[in-house]
């Protein structure tokens, strides 16, 4: 149901009507009594009217008492068989429909226009249910509506908060969504008197209990799927298309509280056109008195009446330009809530097989309602038949109890008079037990309704792919039967209805979407703005994309992918083409990310391919490396283990050098330990003698001696030490210029094919050649 988004362009309700609006009015009168589905072409009507008690197996009414009154239920599963092989079609797989770029330009707006409007059909509306009823209609009833409106609504949420800071109600107060409704402000009863820094009692923090209102806006398109009954179509359409038809309305019961929640301020006592609306249609769909619980409200609430709104469309020169436009209305009984000029009507219709130069089209129940009504009568005669089998007819006497006669139970018992004979008194009646041969005619109605739908207990279905063949260019296939091929048709019919949502979706989305989104499109987020898509009026798309057959996808991919790698060498293809062959292996796979695996190719021209010759001879070259440079590193192995045992015998040079030292210095150091206790004994003993000595000069040159013994000892180790560093300087030099001169001495090599050609040189270290 369209909402206030309409209301945006036209506030005013038409109430003192001027002779434009009471012209506008006829008009729309006129048109609707001259419409398909009006109460006065009813013929319509009653067709539906009978096709819906076929689906649901309700009685002919030619039914007689005492006899059989079975229904054959041809119709509901003719319909039942078909309905899943087109929905697994146009709902199996990842994607609805397919936006193709018609030039370079519109390649970067084409996929997200892809990604956003199958965002908008599978997520935000429940894709499945809309295709099944919308399917079911058309194939019980004949033309099928759904339509596409942008919907937006406010909802209201009630909430209760106690005990709010100050800084707490101010930001309930900024918030653009909250309407305060109640507050009430109170000292904290927790306040305790605290002074100030200037000696005053601070003042008690006051909280505060609010009610709020949040007000949540919610827009976007929505589907619905129009019950055929309540829709009236222009005659002069001559096609299964609506979106230019001169008139299309449909109505609808809503309470007058609703249409205050669109934006439309109508007062209690409105008066509408509502009357017996209600056509043979509705009774037949009445299962369980439902017309009356949708007809009628609580009178004791003004606000819950219900009145009947119509939406229509209408070429009608409004402006008196002499042109008459398409304009959209929206109208009570007389009161028009809306009118505005529009690009097209908002609905896309669906027909399993249309007739040429008629909107009305044939469903798959005119199809076969004959043969129904033939497979009925048989069926009854034929069980018929069988009751008068087991319960026959019989001739009696007045000899035979007339009761007993008539109470036909296994065992009973007849009573006859005294004398009589039973053969002589109670002749049946023969009567011909024909169900061998009915069975044969009902199966030879099956067979007939097999060559009309195509359907039959071997069905198994139409290929899901069909239909993107038949986009693609493919001609319809050949399948294995001509049952497939009917039902494969129907589909085909049915996506053009499909695209042509599609594009309703498409446009709605540009016209009212004036606010980027971030979505989750391809497992990624991102923002996407329809108001600035490039307005296009050569929109190409592809609907029925079905689900095929995964394996036999993957299969074929992984062919191409194999054969490209032979074509990159060949130059007849390029690493984007390679790419994107990847791409859809891996969504065939089941990961709806293939970025996760491929990072796609810059654009670019191909590195040029070389000469055959030239790969055969850089192959045999890089042999010949290969090998030459296995040589050589064994080489280098051997140096650098002749190189590693060098310095394993310097180092143990240098440790015994180093050991042979050490010992030198502690038999150096023991020599001047031993000289230096001689001198103190002798020291001691020219002190003896020289008892006239002063006690303190004799300590001054003791000590004298021994500062001049320990410097000689420091100056020795010093020596010692600068040698053994000398030594291992000149160690190390050594082995550095060994190991460079092995690494520069090289010989060089001249490298050739096995025809003996010279085809290149090879620098190795000297001794390689020996």
């Amino acid at each position: 149901m369209p909402d206030g988004s309409y209301k945006e362009m036209n506030h005013e309700l038409t109430e003192g009507k001027s002779d434009k609006d009471a012209e506008f009015l006829s008009a729309i009168q006129s048109a609707e009594s001259l419409a398909y589905g009006s109460q006065e072409e009813s013929s319509l009507g009653e067709e539906r009217s009978r096709a819906i008690d076929d689906y649901l197996g309700r009685p002919y009414g030619n039914e007689v008492e005492g006899r059989s009154q079975v229904v054959s239920r041809d119709v509901y599963d003719t319909i039942e068989w078909i309905k899943p092989s087109i929905l697994r079609i146009f709902t199996g797989g990842d994607e609805v429909a397919k936006f193709d770029p018609i030039g370079p330009e519109d390649e970067e707006q084409s996929h997200q226009e892809t990604d956003y409007i199958n965002y908008v059909l599978m997520e935000r509306n429940n894709w499945f249910m809309t295709c099944y009823e919308w399917f079911t209609d058309a194939l019980m009833t004949k033309n099928a509506y759904a339509l596409a409106y942008w919907d937006k609504k406010t909802q209201v949420e009630s909430e209760k908060y106690e005990g709010l800071t100050d800084e707490q109600l101010v930001l309930f107060s900024q918030d653009p969504e909250v309407e305060i409704v109640q507050h009430t402000a109170y000292q904290n009863p927790n306040y305790m008197p605290v002074p100030g820094p200037d000696g005053q009692i601070i003042p008690p923090d006051m909280l505060h209990d609010v009610v709020i209102k949040r007000n949540k806006e919610y827009s976007g398109v929505k589907i619905c799927v129009l019950p055929p009954e309540r829709v009236m179509v222009s005659e002069s359409l001559s096609g299964m298309s609506v979106r230019d038809s001169d008139f299309f309305e449909y109505w609808e019961m809503v309470t007058i509280s609703d249409i205050r929640k669109m934006g439309y301020d109508i007062p209690d006592d409105i008066n509408d056109d509502a009357g017996e609306i209600d056509g043979p249609e509705d009774n037949s769909r009445d299962l369980f008195n439902e017309n009356f619980a949708r007809r009628n409200d609580d009178s004791s609430d003004p606000a819950g009446r219900k009145v009947c709104l119509r939406t229509l469309w209408i070429k009608y020169d409004y402006d008196g330009d002499g042109i008459a436009e398409l304009r959209m209305v929206m109208k009570v009984g007389s009161t028009i809530l809306y009118n505005e000029e529009s690009v097209g009507v908002q609905v896309a219709c669906i027909v399993p097989t249309p007739l040429s130069h008629r909107h009305p089209g044939l469903s798959v129940r005119d199809m076969i309602t004959d043969l129904q009504l033939i497979k009925t009568t048989i069926w009854r005669q034929t069980l018929d038949n069988l009751y008068l089998a087991n319960n026959g007819r019989y001739g009696i006497s007045d000899k035979v109890n007339l009761d007993d006669m008539l109470t036909s139970r296994p065992g009973g018992v007849v009573r006859v008079a005294n004398g009589a004979l039973p053969g002589q008194e109670i002749v049946p009646l023969v009567h011909p037990f024909v169900a061998g041969q009915s069975l044969e005619v009902l199966n030879y109605a099956d067979q007939i309704i097999e060559h009309r739908t195509g359907t039959n207990q071997s069905f198994t279905g139409v290929d899901p792919n069909a239909i993107s063949k038949a986009h693609s260019g493919v001609a319809i296939a050949q399948l294995s039967s001509a049952a497939a091929q009917r039902v494969e048709l129907i589909a085909r019919v049915f996506a053009e209805g499909v695209k042509e949502l599609c594009l309703i979706v498409h446009e709605l989305c540009i016209k009212h979407h004036h606010k980027a989104a971030v979505v989750k499109l391809r497992n990624q987020w991102v923002t996407v703005n329809p108001s600035d898509w490039k307005r296009r009026t050569d929109l190409k798309i592809s609907v029925g994309l079905g689900t095929g057959n995964k394996e036999q996808l993957m299969t074929n991919l992984s062919t191409i992918l194999t054969a490209q790698k032979e074509a990159l060498a060949a130059g007849i293809t390029t690493p984007k083409k390679i790419y994107n062959a990847l791409t859809q292996l891996t969504k065939a796979a089941g990961f709806p990310n293939p970025s996760l695996f491929w990072d796609e190719p810059k654009d670019g021209p191909m590195q040029p391919q070389p000469n055959p010759d030239e790969i055969k001879a850089k192959a045999l070259l890089d042999q010949e490396q290969m090998k030459q440079q296995g040589e050589t590193q064994r080489l280098m192995m051997e140096l650098q283990a002749d190189a590693q045992k060098t310095q394993a015998q310097l180092t143990a040079d240098q440790q015994k050098t180093q050991f042979q030292a050490e010992v030198n210095v502690g038999l150096e150091e023991k020599r001047i330990q031993t000289s230096h206790e001689a001198e103190i004994e002798k020291t001691k003993a020219m002190t003896k003698p020289a008892v006239t000595m002063d006690a303190g000069a004799q300590f001054d040159q003791f000590v004298a001696k021994m500062e001049e013994n320990t410097l000689r000892q420091e100056n020795t180790m010093t020596q010692i030490a600068g040698m053994m560093e000398q030594a291992v300087n000149a160690i190390a030099q050594a082995s550095q210029m060994m190991a460079q001169a092995a690494m520069t001495q090289k010989d060089e090599i001249i490298i050739r094919d096995k025809s003996g050609r010279a085809v290149g040189k090879k620098t190795v270290p000297a001794g390689t050649l020996q």
